[in-house]
Parts: C-alpha cells; sequence; structure tokens
C-alpha cells in the first residue's frame, strides 16, 4: 500500500547560464534524500535545461553530472565565449554576414545535449508537473509550456500536455547571444527577460493539489547577487552585471509580493477569528454585512492552503563574468557551495522530506 504523502514541495529554478551549476549541486544533495519527490518543478533558461534533465530521466543524479560534464569548458574562463560543447557554437554567420546575423552563437549543440539526456515519454508521463517560461517576442508575454496545463489557462501554450525540446531551449534563448527560437511559429527569447524565477506556476501547481493535511513549500533557488566588489572593466562584464541586476531586481519585488499577499492572507484569518468570538446577535449582523459584499473571496482566502517559501541563496562573490565562466574550477566551486548549503539547510532543519 503506497504511504501518503504529507507534503507537495515546489521547485523554481532560475536562469543564469553557468551560475546554474549551483542548482546542480543543490540538487545533486537534495536527490540523495530517500523521500524528495517534488510535485511540480518550474524552471526558466539554465533552469529549464535542468528541470528537463531530472525530469526526462529514471535517474536524476546521474543524468545532471552527465549534463554538466557535457557543459564544462576546460581552460580559461574566456574560452567559454569560443563555444561550449554541450549548448552553443559560434554562429557562422558572424564571419560571412554579420549585419544580417541575429544572434552571436548556434544553439544546435544544446538540442544534441537534449536529445541523449532527456527523454521525452518520460518527462510527458511524469507524476511531477513540469512548467518551462519562454518570453513571446512578438505579444510581449511570458508564456508557459507544460506537461500538465490547464486548458482554461491562457498561459499555457502546449494545450496537448507535450514538452517537446525546442520548449526548453525557447526557455534559455537569451539574446544577443542566442537565436531567437520559433514554437508553432512564434518567436521566443528567454523567460528570464520578463521573469527569471517564475514562482507563479509552481503556485499554481500546489494550489491544485492542496487537500487536508498535507503541507505545501515552495523552494527558490536564488542564483544572482545583488552586490559586487569589483569594478565593472569590460563590454564582458557590462552585459553580465546589467543581467545580474535585472534578474535581481525582479526577484526582490516577485519575493516582497508573495510575503505581502501571505499578510494579507493571515490577517483575513485573523481577523475572521475574532469575528467568530463576538456576542452571537452581534456576530450575525457583522457575519451579513461582510459576505453580502465580500463573501466569495472571504471564502477562497479561508479555505486557502499557505506555501512555505524557502530560499536558497548562492552568496558568492565571484566576478560579473560568472554566468558565462564554464571552467572546470568554477564549475566545481558552485556545485560544492549548492552542495553544502542545502547539506547545512537539512541538518538544522530548514528543509525536511
Amino acid at each position: 500500500m503506497t504511504k501518503a504523502k504529507k507534503k507537495h514541495t515546489g521547485l523554481v529554478l532560475q536562469g543564469g547560464g553557468a551560475l546554474g551549476a549551483f542548482e546542480y549541486g543543490a540538487l545533486t544533495r537534495l536527490y540523495e534524500e530517500k523521500n524528495f519527490s517534488p510535485s511540480a518543478i518550474s524552471g526558466v533558461s539554465i533552469g529549464a535545461i535542468t528541470t528537463a534533465v531530472i525530469t526526462g530521466t529514471r535517474n536524476p543524479r546521474e543524468n545532471l553530472d552527465k549534463l554538466w560534464e557535457r557543459l564544462t569548458v576546460p581552460g580559461a574562463p574566456f574560452m567559454s565565449s569560443f563555444g561550449n560543447p554541450g549548448m552553443y557554437s559560434i554562429n557562422p554567420s558572424l564571419f560571412l554576414f554579420p549585419f544580417a546575423m541575429t544572434s552571436y552563437y548556434d544553439t544546435q549543440l544544446l538540442y544534441k545535449t537534449l536529445g541523449d539526456l532527456v527523454d521525452l515519454d518520460i518527462i510527458n508521463n511524469s507524476d511531477t508537473q513540469v512548467i518551462l517560461t519562454s518570453s513571446n517576442i512578438r505579444e510581449g508575454t511570458l508564456d508557459w509550456f507544460s506537461n500538465k496545463p490547464d486548458p482554461d489557462d491562457d498561459r499555457y501554450k502546449n494545450k496537448d500536455g507535450k514538452i517537446k525540446y525546442e520548449h526548453v531551449v525557447a526557455s534559455g534563448s537569451l539574446p544577443p547571444g542566442f537565436p531567437i527560437t520559433h514554437v508553432n511559429n512564434t518567436p521566443y527569447w528567454d523567460g528570464g527577460l520578463l521573469s527569471n524565477t517564475p514562482f507563479q506556476p509552481t503556485i499554481k501547481a500546489l494550489e491544485s493539489l492542496h487537500n487536508e493535511g498535507v503541507d505545501l513549500e515552495m523552494i527558490i533557488f536564488d542564483l544572482f547577487p545583488k552586490k559586487m566588489e569589483e569594478e565593472v572593466s569590460n563590454m564582458q562584464m557590462v552585459n553580465n552585471r546589467m543581467l545580474e541586476l535585472i534578474f535581481s531586481n525582479h526577484f526582490s519585488q516577485d519575493a516582497k509580493l508573495f510575503d505581502k499577499i501571505r499578510s494579507v492572507q493571515n490577517l483575513v484569518v485573523f481577523m475572521n477569528e475574532q469575528l467568530q468570538k463576538l456576542p452571537a446577535a452581534e456576530k450575525k449582523k457583522v457575519d451579513k454585512i461582510i459576505r453580502e459584499e465580500h463573501g466569495e473571496t472571504l471564502d477562497k482566502v479561508l479555505n486557502y492552503k499557505t506555501i512555505r517559501k524557502v530560499c536558497v541563496n548562492y552568496e558568492s562573490h565571484e566576478s560579473s563574468s560568472g554566468g558565462s565562466n564554464f571552467s572546470t574550477g568554477a564549475l566545481n566551486h558552485r556545485k560544492e557551495t549548492g552542495y553544502n548549503i542545502v547539506d547545512e539547510m537539512l541538518r538544522n532543519g530548514t528543509l525536511a522530506f
């Protein structure tokens, strides 16, 4: 007899290029826990690639190792500028038709990596809800691709519930480095341009799993530092620091909004508890006034199951070129950092499964 689940866990995997090795280390430690089994994962950019790699296989830890083995670029950090064997190569148009090109790199190598590591049948029949996000260039919207889409939610763009390789690539098509990815004739760029912390899809997925006696938890992996200690001294650092500021600011705003909504919910619950303590006649009178104006909203708030938010932060003072540094030393450092932080959180009870 299968034991009933006591907690539904959702993961939110940010984008950040090579900084995704921190998520690699953190997830490696999480999958060492025998009871760890996420109910939902939303990912963007490198987070979308990671999501596909861990849900499109029977062996998530082993598949993560294979992914980052392919993404490692031996030698000095700048060698990643000339290509990455598991993700991108220099766009030939750079030498032939530079004025007509729309990206510096080509992403066919990423399709090859996904084809080798991700079984689409497994991901599309997984018990875990997968949501990948991408920026719709034409409409200016953040579109969702999922193996379990809500047919009544227009944000889901693959109503058939089939994740495809182009959905993963679209989520990581960060300009001007990577080219536009077309999905059903719609042009897409990296989802991080609109939201690099796609926790809304995870919240929606967890809400659909709400039942009594089951806790809901959302784990967010925050890859981008808000502060830097060095001076911006070259164009690569200019580009990387610009993205860091954009992405970290989006996360701060989204996290504050999440906390504010939870605070309002807690206030409504508290006020309703106080209402129940009033004398019967007065309680009936006040309750009637509230329900005539806000009855439906009140019921929704009172029936809502609180989602606990846990952030796993990459607190490192490495240079602003971190997102493009796929060198062996840098990736090993991030993996080890992610592993150790989650290990400490598990030992002190911040995380438990």
